[in-house]
């Protein structure tokens, strides 16, 4: 294979790469990449270190909050896949005017005026163990969307020419992994461009279940 041939391969992926940036961004239509891994190239993987760091603060957001909410419809014996506010809304009609709800340092908690079974006393547990790690996660994520934006913006000042430049130099029996580096550099791409909506849905939704308990039940 020619040269040329190798370094036309090359453009045609790193065409897609690039437009993979501008669509995750602003369509987020691609699945979410689990990993951002290096290239092989310093000064790429400089950036994509941090972005793996972000990206990483955010997945184990999802999974706090997921975990949160399953140890809620758990104890109340409900499917996994029930949203927080509805798991709320039952805890509150099984547990019969008896919970309200007291804030103390501007977290949400729930308090049994009197005695309740004890499947709701476990689901009350739950939610106070939840909101207090929601709310953690709330002011120790609090600058991730705009990181996540600013690596976007890092991201599309790579310079792509770099690794173009390396490819159009290999042999042909190097070109598999040089291949490589490019499948990763897309993925990496589409992974960081998707990183802004991600954040933005779990603090959002972080919000949106500590809230829910005020609302759902009376206060004290």
């Amino acid at each position: 294979m020619s040269r040329w041939l190798q370094w036309l391969m090359l453009s045609l992926t790193l065409g897609l790469a690039l437009g993979g940036v501008h669509d995750a961004a602003a369509k987020n239509k691609k699945k979410s990449q689990s990993t951002i891994r290096n290239v092989g190239i310093q000064s790429f993987d400089r950036v994509f270190k941090e972005a793996r760091t972000i990206d990483r603060k955010i997945t184990d957001g999802q999974r706090r909050r997921r975990s949160g909410r399953q140890r809620v419809t758990s104890a109340m014996n409900m499917k996994r896949k029930t949203s927080f506010s509805s798991a709320l809304r039952e805890l509150n009609s099984r547990a019969q005017g008896k919970v309200k709800v007291a804030t103390g340092g501007g977290r949400p908690q729930l308090r049994a005026a009197d005695a309740v079974p004890s499947n709701v006393q476990r689901a009350l547990g739950a939610v106070n163990t939840a909101v207090d790690d929601y709310k953690t996660l709330l002011t120790n994520l609090v600058g991730i969307p705009g990181d996540a934006r600013r690596m976007v913006q890092r991201a599309k000042q790579l310079d792509v020419a770099q690794l173009t430049n390396e490819m159009s130099q290999l042999s042909v029996l190097n070109l598999g992994d040089r291949l490589t580096q490019v499948r990763r550099f897309r993925n990496n791409i589409q992974a960081i461009g998707q990183m802004p909506k991600k954040a933005d849905r779990l603090i959002q939704g972080l919000r949106s279940d500590v809230k829910a308990v005020s609302s759902v039940f009376p206060s004290r």
